[in-house]
Formats: structure tokens, C-alpha cells, sequence
């Protein structure tokens, strides 16, 4: 048994490590990153049904119903700007968490929000942050042992102490 799902749509993930693929059903409410956060090291697709009633399902990634929002970007697929939905504007908390193929990462100029924990322990040594960017959530860019470089280029940043985000 890889999860369960529970009536209030409530995850409980046991042993994911092997999975490539995570099909999540209509029951599934609350999603996020986090669920993730563990044992998902070959993980490539993520898919559900198309009338889900609160998210929806693009090239492999979880993203808010309206596509504004990215949930999760699987942690061993490529990562690619080009496979992002045209509509998305922001990454929610957790969304790359554990990924392990992004060494260096430009935030996408259509990108004005980061939620927490982002990057959470991925291999990145290099990020740059475009003006674009309103807000950063706390722990963005933290537990990176080889990031050594982040390119922060937000007059107009609102939210927590940068510094903060990166240590």
C-alpha cells in the first residue's frame, strides 16, 4: 500500500520511493507540495481525473483549478519554463521540494509569488529572482547546501527578511 486517502482528503504516504507515477482521485482535497516531502525520489508524473473539483493536472504537475498556482513539480522529472501552464503566476508552498535535477533556476518573468519553502533540499547552487516578484515566503531557499549564489532583483519585494529565506 502506497497511501492512503481519508474521507477529509487527508494523505498518509508509506514507502513512495519507487513510484513514477501518482494518480490522485476526486476524494483528494488539500493537496500540496508537502505530501510530497518524503520518499518521492523517482517520481515523474502526477495525474487525476480533468473535472476535479478543486485542481487540475498539466503536463505531469499539480496546479491550482484556474492554473494560476503550481502545486508540485514532480522531483525527478526535468525541469523545463516551457512545460508550465501559460497561466501560472505564482508556486505555491513546497512546490519543488526534494527536486533533484535543478542545479541553477531563474524564476519565470510570469512568476510574482513564492510560497514557503520552495526549493526546500534541492542540489541548486544558483538562483535569480526577477523584478517581477512581489513576495517571497519564508524558508524559500533554505536547506541548499550548495546554493552559492542568489540574485535577488525585487525592488518591491513584500514579505519576509530575504536573508531570511536563504539561510
Amino acid at each position: 500500500n502506497v497511501g492512503a486517502v481519508y474521507g477529509d482528503g487527508d494523505v498518509v504516504w508509506k514507502n513512495g520511493r519507487s513510484l513514477k507515477k501518482v494518480t490522485l482521485n476526486h476524494s483528494v482535497k488539500n493537496v500540496s507540495g508537502r505530501w510530497f516531502l518524503y520518499g518521492f525520489d523517482d517520481l515523474m508524473e502526477i495525474a487525476g481525473p480533468e473535472d476535479h473539483p478543486d485542481i487540475n493536472f498539466y503536463n505531469g504537475c499539480i496546479y491550482s483549478k484556474d492554473y494560476s498556482k503550481l502545486i508540485y513539480y514532480p522531483s525527478a522529472k526535468d525541469y523545463s519554463e516551457s512545460l508550465l501552464h501559460e497561466n501560472v503566476t505564482s508556486f505555491g508552498n513546497y512546490a519543488f521540494v526534494q527536486h533533484k535535477k535543478l542545479e541553477e533556476f531563474t524564476i519565470p518573468l510570469n512568476i510574482n509569488v513564492l510560497g514557503t519553502w520552495i526549493f526546500y533540499n534541492t542540489p541548486i547552487t544558483k538562483i535569480i529572482v526577477h523584478e517581477n516578484v512581489q513576495s517571497i515566503g519564508e524558508q524559500c531557499f533554505s536547506w541548499n547546501s550548495k546554493l552559492r549564489e542568489a540574485e535577488i532583483n525585487t525592488p518591491n519585494l513584500n514579505g519576509s527578511n530575504i536573508l531570511a529565506t536563504i539561510i
